[in-house]
């Protein structure tokens, strides 16, 4: 069957449908395609942008965090006016009144096990717009478990880390074995054009990847230089040792990965805004912050009872469990002075 489109979609796409290479079958490919975009930042902003103009069928946009005021240097989508709204549906909102000949979905809501798996087993491909290895690790967990492709992008300052993964070659593991202790663009800044270089590099590779010649530069590595416009691009290929293409684990025995990161969010968002000197609401913060506290003692002990074989592993997964035991208690102190600081503001 010969794929028609309609004169609005002609218009519209004719840039596209005029390029040799790509034209109709393409156009075709991408309005038949599903990605799902994790991360409504730095980088799922121009992403999402582009893969909406170029009329990606059905996009599903992940993003439990709300607009502040220094995310405008670089979330181009947002406005003044977003602030404090939820980044998903302020994004899905804007994207539709680009493109009303897509459907976009919006998740409000930050990427655990049961969400990865229900959204990826759905789409065509996974971006990774995230700022943080936990949920990298997850996204690239879940995706080899289903055999999903996605792309991977990272910036800091002036610099940017582009890769595709597809099933059956290297994954995210191969090339970060452990996890990183690097800072984030929130902790040591970026240059706010670099995130929109490789968000629209992103969408560029997702373009080419669904596209009628499958094109992308999957298996590599590609590093961009902002600051002496250097573009440097690294062959991959999987590591004997790798725990996930081994075959040695799976994504259920990887869980303390993920861990850390989404627990402390959890934790921050289950707090409810403060009003004033509010006893009751004080109180209901505490009430929450004991039920979170007796969920995460709760976990640990079940994955202690998981190792009964050896004495050493439980001795080392009660140690993580006193260890992340700690850090909910400091990140629940501290929630909480901010939002009584925020409120005495």
């Amino acid at each position: 069957m010969v794929y028609m489109p309609a004169m609005d979609e002609r218009q519209r796409y004719q840039r596209h449908l005029q390029l040799q290479g790509f034209g109709e079958a393409g156009q075709q490919a991408l309005g038949a395609s599903h990605i799902c975009i994790v991360g409504l930042g730095g980088l799922g902003c121009p992403a999402s942008l582009y893969l909406a103009a170029a009329g990606v069928g059905r996009l599903t946009l992940v993003d439990g965090d709300t607009v502040s005021l220094s995310n405008l240097q670089r979330q181009v989508l947002f406005r003044e006016a977003d602030i404090d709204r939820n980044k998903a549906a302020a994004a899905a909102e804007q994207l539709a009144q680009r493109n009303s000949g897509i459907a976009i979905h919006a998740v409000d809501s930050f990427l655990d096990i049961a969400l990865a798996e229900q959204l990826f087993s759905d789409v065509d491909l996974v971006l990774d717009c995230t700022d943080n290895f936990h949920t990298r690790y997850l996204i690239n967990d879940i995706c080899h478990a289903l055999a999903k492709p996605w792309v991977y992008a990272s910036v800091l300052g002036f610099s940017g880390q582009l890769a595709l993964f597809t099933p059956g070659e290297a994954c995210f593991r191969c090339l970060f074995p452990e996890l990183s202790e690097a800072p984030d663009c929130n902790q040591a800044g970026v240059i706010g054009a670099v995130p929109g270089v490789m968000g629209t590099l992103q969408a560029l590779e997702a373009i080419k990847f669904l596209g009628p010649e499958n094109t992308p530069t999957d298996n590599s590595l590609v590093s961009v230089d902002g600051a002496g416009l250097k573009l440097r691009q690294f062959k991959l290929s999987p590591d004997p040792g790798c725990v996930l293409c081994s075959g040695r684990q799976t994504y259920r025995d990887r869980t303390a990965d993920y861990q850390p990161r989404e627990l402390i969010r959890a934790l921050r968002k289950s707090l409810p805004r403060l009003s004033g000197n509010s006893l009751k609401s004080i109180t209901r913060c505490l009430l929450t912050s004991a039920l979170m506290r007796n969920t995460l003692r709760a976990i640990w002990v079940e994955t202690t009872y998981r190792w009964q074989n050896s004495l050493r592993q439980q001795m080392i997964c009660w140690r993580a469990a006193n260890r992340y035991w700690c850090i909910a208690n400091l990140a629940f102190a501290a929630a909480l002075r901010w939002r009584c600081c925020a409120n005495m503001d």
